[in-house]
């Protein structure tokens, strides 16, 4: 049955333009029974351009409901591509993230490929979108205690040493008189994922307020609005309810270029805050609205 697509795939040269139209026609291969496997063997090793980048977006795909196979199907790419393209590696990248998000970094969870890191080091010295979603994903391996110790001492100490530059070095310490409170918001909503992983921290204050500093200076326009209003959602419920007024302070935020939305990161704010007023995840409520996720506390909370 992929014969005739494989044809078709084999006939595109380099400098095709018609990029949606190969990554249609990938997709559509991969959604066949081992398809997936069949085009990654294929062109993981392939000098087009468009090819390589369009299996790395139909991994990116897979990745959403990540497992062992759609981990070790990535590596083969990351092991054997050879193309010299900023979208590829964002969309290898963006694969990186989804498995790690589904708790699947790698196909051996003990031990991730020895390819790992080389190639994060070689996104992380290409330009700003690729490079900052690179060092994005080191983050969210540290923050989540799998980025391993026994890499190679130089290629860690420039890793770290680009998370340090771009200010998250600090985010991974708090102080001790402060609670802290965590929720990773993922849902597959109309065939799409949306995720947010958000951390803060409150402590009493005389007046309630609401701190974002931590927030990457990129990312202001766009984000600060829904995360402060998830925070503030969860205040003014725990103030309605009798509870003293805090200061809460973003720490963590976990993202995907692709998968994060403004709704999921108002639903991860506000359940991270309600958690560190003192109050159960439980008395959450995630509610499906015209297409987006809304964020409610129960009556009974308190």
């Amino acid at each position: 049955m992929l014969t005739g697509s494989f044809q078709r795939l084999d006939q595109i040269s380099c400098s095709d333009e018609e990029d949606n139209d190969t990554i249609d026609l990938v997709l559509e291969m991969t959604a066949q029974p081992e398809g997936l496997q069949h085009v990654v063997n294929r062109y993981a090793a392939t000098n087009n351009v468009l090819l390589a980048r369009s299996v790395a977006f139909a991994l990116a795909s897979a990745a959403s409901t990540g497992t062992a196979a759609s981990a070790a199907l990535l590596f083969e790419l990351i092991d054997a591509v050879s193309v010299d393209d900023d979208s590829t590696c964002i969309n290898c990248l963006t694969a990186l993230q989804r498995q790690a998000i589904n708790d699947w970094p790698w196909p051996d969870l003990t031990h991730p490929p020895s390819s790992l890191l080389p190639f994060v080091i070689k996104c992380l010295a290409r330009h700003e979108m690729v490079s900052s979603t690179a060092a994005d994903y080191v983050y969210q391996l540290i923050h989540r205690s799998l980025l391993p110790g026994d890499f190679d001492a130089v290629q860690l100490v420039r890793l770290r040493s680009q998370i340090e530059r771009r200010g998250l070095g600090a985010r991974l310490h708090w102080r001790e008189d402060k609670m802290l409170g965590a929720y990773k918001f993922m849902r597959v909503t109309h065939g799409a994922m949306r995720f947010a992983s958000v951390t803060v921290s409150s402590e009493p204050a005389e007046t309630s307020a609401i701190s974002l500093d931590a927030l990457e200076e990129r990312l202001r326009n766009d984000w600060n609005a829904p995360l402060e209003y998830g925070i503030r959602l969860a205040l003014l419920r725990h103030e309605e309810l009798g509870g003293p007024a805090a200061s809460v302070s973003l720490q963590t935020l976990i993202y995907t270029i692709v998968d994060t939305t403004p709704d999921a990161l108002t639903c991860a704010a506000g359940i991270a805050t309600w958690k560190a007023l003192g109050h159960l995840e439980a008395e959450a409520s995630l509610q499906l609205v015209d297409g987006r996720w809304a964020l409610s506390f129960l009556s009974g909370a308190g």
